[in-house]
């Protein structure tokens, strides 16, 4: 059961850093938040 939870964070972990990279990735690309 620990693995299980430990592999769903990691998998959750992974999601979320490329969420907010291709965020940051849009962002720069459309520069309108500056």
């Amino acid at each position: 059961m620990c693995h299980v939870i430990v592999t769903c964070r990691s998998m959750l972990w992974t999601l979320l850093s490329i969420v907010v990279a291709f965020a940051e990735l849009v962002a720069f690309m459309s520069a309108d938040w500056l």
